[in-house]
C-alpha cells in the first residue's frame, strides 16, 4: 500500500529562476548613460579650451606680424604726407633730394638737386586736379650748371613783349628778386631755365625757405613755397 501511495503522487515542480525585475534593469540603463553623458561633457569641454588657446596664439601671432611689419615701413597705413620720400632725410626733417647719372657716351657724370614745393595750385581743365613746382639745380658737362623750374600739370607763360620773361624768387625774410626765364631748346611748355644760376645757387646755400612766383598760361600768378631744414649743398 505504501508503494502504491509512493506512486500515485505527484513530482513537485522544478523551481525555476525568474529574471531581474524591470526596475533593476532600468537603474543599470540609467547609471551607464548617466556615465556617457558625462565623458560627452568633458570631451566637449576639454575641445573648447583647446580652440580658445589656439585662438589666442593665433591672435598673438598676427598682432606680432602686423607689429613687425609697421616697424619696418616707412610709412603706416594710417599716415599721409605731401612730402615724397626721397625729400625726407633720415632725421625725419625734409631737405634736396640728390642725384647722379652717368653719360654712357663719354663717361661724364652729371649731378641733380631737386626740391618739390610744399603746396599746390589748383589749375582749370585739363591741368585740374593740383600742380606741384619743383626747383633743380643741375651739372652737365654740355652745358655747365644751370636751374631751371618744372610743373608737374600746366603750363608756363613766358613771353618778352607782354613781360612775362621773368620768375620772382625770394629766400627767406629777403626781398623779391627777378630772375629771368628762357624756354627749352624743344619748346617744351612745362620748363623753364632761369638766368645768374650762380647768385641763385649762392642764395639757396643758406635758404631754409624759398618762395617762387611764377606766370601760367590762362592762370595767372601763383606762388609756390619750398621750405627744408637744410640748405642746399653744391
Amino acid at each position: 500500500m505504501e508503494n502504491k501511495q509512493n506512486a500515485n503522487e505527484q513530482p513537485q515542480p522544478t523551481q525555476v529562476k525568474q529574471p531581474q525585475t524591470t526596475t533593476q534593469n532600468e537603474n543599470g540603463c540609467l547609471r551607464y548613460s548617466l556615465i556617457a553623458l558625462a565623458v560627452f561633457i568633458i570631451i566637449v569641454i576639454i575641445a573648447n579650451i583647446g580652440g580658445a588657446n589656439n585662438g589666442s596664439d593665433k591672435s598673438a601671432v598676427d598682432s606680432t606680424t602686423v607689429d613687425s611689419v609697421c616697424a619696418d615701413a616707412t610709412f603706416c597705413a594710417d599716415t599721409t604726407s605731401a612730402v615724397s620720400n626721397s625729400d625726407v632725410s633720415v632725421d625725419g626733417g625734409k631737405t634736396w633730394d640728390y642725384d647722379t647719372s652717368v653719360d654712357e657716351m663719354n663717361d661724364s657724370k652729371s649731378r641733380f638737386a631737386s626740391l618739390t614745393s610744399d603746396n599746390s595750385e589748383y589749375f582749370d581743365f585739363p591741368y585740374n586736379g593740383g600742380s606741384y613746382l619743383k626747383l633743380t639745380v643741375r651739372y652737365t658737362k654740355k652745358w655747365g650748371t644751370d636751374v631751371y623750374v618744372s610743373i608737374s600739370k600746366g603750363q608756363f607763360n613766358c613771353n618778352e613783349y607782354d613781360g612775362t620773361d621773368y620768375v620772382r624768387v625770394r629766400f627767406d625774410n629777403g626781398k623779391a628778386i627777378k630772375f629771368r626765364t628762357t624756354e627749352p631748346s624743344d619748346g617744351s611748355s612745362d620748363m623753364l631755365f632761369l638766368s645768374n644760376s650762380k647768385k641763385f645757387i649762392t642764395l639757396a646755400k643758406k635758404a631754409k625757405r624759398i618762395l617762387v612766383e611764377a606766370p601760367f598760361y590762362q592762370e595767372g600768378n601763383r606762388v609756390f613755397t619750398f621750405t627744408v631744414d637744410k640748405s642746399l649743398e653744391w
